[in-house]
This record gives structure tokens, sequence and C-alpha cells, in this order.
């Protein structure tokens, strides 16, 4: 069959279907899920979630899944020595974006390095972020005036209010604090029991389980 530029010729025509098939062969993002994750390596195995119908010789289409995409770094928030990290688990959605050259050499040595090929936006210098979402998944109850960090679920969540300055700690879980000094400044207000393993001090005097109190004032310490 006779394409419509063998029986009509239309410079701007043919010039439209070069470019449009030079697009097709660059790779900008795709929006993938997680078949793997490396937490040594901080790479996933991905698996694009967007089918690209191929025309076969035969005029068909094929439907089949886009290959995985393999050592892909995750990137992570991080700077001036802190990271902010999180779990990854298989079937996370993810953006995969892809470098403009090579990243082979930059990805194994860090700093500046030589292309170790010559491709151009290419599924294989992909890198992964943390997580677009589809409305199959995605977050609820979100606050609309206050940053935070929380579960999915939103049974656990650290909460900064940018109008007020309050920090808030929500969870159905225990809440742990593991250093060698803890130091608390302000009035402290304890709705609750308290339990200590060690010793119980107020103003250098110990007030725990092995103070003494005088026969003759009921309540006042030795």
């Amino acid at each position: 069959m006779s394409s419509l530029n063998q029986i009509v010729a239309d410079p701007q025509r043919s010039m439209r279907q070069m470019i449009k098939s030079a697009m097709a062969e660059l790779w900008v993002c795709l929006p993938c899920t997680v078949e793997s994750y490396d937490p040594e390596a901080v790479t996933i195995t991905a698996q694009p979630s967007i089918i690209i119908p191929i025309r076969l010789p035969d005029g068909t289409l094929s439907l089949d899944p886009m290959p995985l995409l393999v050592d892909v770094p995750v990137l992570f928030t991080r700077g001036g020595g802190v990271s902010i990290t999180h779990p990854i688990s298989q079937g996370d959605e993810c953006l995969v974006v892809f470098a403009d050259r090579c990243i082979d050499a930059w990805w194994q040595s860090g700093g500046e390095q030589l292309p170790t090929d010559n491709r151009n936006h290419d599924l294989s210098d992909g890198f992964a972020f943390f997580a677009p979402q589809s409305q199959a998944h995605k977050l609820q109850n979100i606050s609309p005036d206050k940053l935070q960090i929380r579960t999915d679920d939103g049974q656990a969540y650290i909460e900064l209010d940018p109008a007020t300055h309050a920090v808030s700690v929500q969870t159905v879980g225990d809440i742990e604090f593991n250093a060698p000094n803890i130091k608390l400044v302000g009035n402290v207000d304890i709705q609750g029991n308290v339990s200590t393993t060690g010793t119980l001090t107020n103003n250098g005097k110990a007030v725990g389980s092995t103070h003494t109190y005088s026969a003759s004032g009921a309540g006042i310490p030795n």
C-alpha cells in the first residue's frame, strides 16, 4: 500500500514524520512499579507502567509490556551530611527519569566522568523518584496546611505546623529515645504513668525508690 507521501508530495508532513520517529526513541520519564530493591546498591529493578504499542511488519500491534529497567539508582532526599530514607517494597510506584547521557561511569565512580557510551535519553540511564501516585494508590487524608512525615495509613506521623510552629507526634505504637542523654528544656506535662529503672533526682537529690522520708514530716524528703 502506498503512503500518502508517495501519492502527494508534502515536505512538511515528511518532516513531522521524521521528528515523530526520532521522538519515539527519546525517553524522558515513565511511571514504573518496583519489581525488586537492592538496599546495598540503593537501586531498583522497575517495570514501566505504560505499554507502548509497536507496529509489527505484518501490520498488527504488539501490546507486550516494556522490558524491565535494571540497576536504577534511587533518589532519596540527601545533602549536608544528612538524609531522609524510607523503605521500598515490591509494587511501589515511582517515576523514572532518563539522563541526557550515559551515567555508567559516574554511577560507578562518582565525580566528573566521560560517558562510556554515546547513547542519549536511553532506558539504561534512569533515576527513580518516589513516588507519584496513581488514583488507585493515592494517599488519604493529607494535611492541607501542615508538614507530615507519616505512614501511608496515617496512624503514625510527625507533624510541623508552620503557622504556630507546633510539633506533634501521633502514633498507635511506642515512641523510643535511645541516646546517652536526653535534655528537655521547659515545662513538662505528663498525663499518665511514669516508670524508671534508673536514678530519679530533683535538684541533685535522689527522689527514687531508695529515698527515705522523715517520720515527723510525712511527704517531706530527708
